[in-house]
């Protein structure tokens, strides 16, 4: 999970056979309002399990579908999800997030955090630096990747 500068605010482990709809509420915590999530979260009703803790969960639409959301808050919408893109693609690229071979659920998750702890530190380096946001995104000077 990101907040609105693209900074990770949360993260949990699972086993790859646990869905991500299940996972999700390991790091909503006190979060209410609005929640960008991916097609994988698409289905009435977790929707509505989540708009009873006060989320509402947007998500996109698959081609068949018709689209509730006005043109314009979905190009919006779009933006918000390209953020959340480009911090994937940071993480996979820059800090091979993916690759962090450990024997142990322990030193996974310390590793991991390591590597999430190491992006946030990208980020206010770029913030104490005074660059925009855009720049923030452009972390491999500040890094030394």
């Amino acid at each position: 999970m990101i907040d609105e500068t693209g900074v990770v605010t949360g993260f949990t482990l699972t086993p790859a056979n646990v869905s991500e709809r299940e996972a999700t509420w390991d790091v909503i915590g006190p979060i209410k309002g609005y929640l960008l999530g991916d097609k994988g979260y698409l289905g009435t009703e977790f929707k509505q399990e989540m708009k009873k803790e006060g989320i509402e969960m947007i998500t996109p639409v698959r081609a068949n579908m018709d689209d509730p959301v006005p043109r314009e808050t979905r190009k919006r919408i779009n933006a918000r999800r390209r953020l959340i893109e480009t911090v994937i693609g940071q993480l996979a690229g820059q800090f091979a997030i993916e690759k962090c071979w450990a024997r142990d659920l322990w030193h996974l998750s310390n590793r991991i955090a390591r590597k999430l702890l190491s992006h946030t530190l990208g980020i206010f380096a770029n913030f104490k630096q005074g660059k925009s946001q855009r720049d923030w995104l452009q972390q491999a000077k500040v890094i030394g990747c």
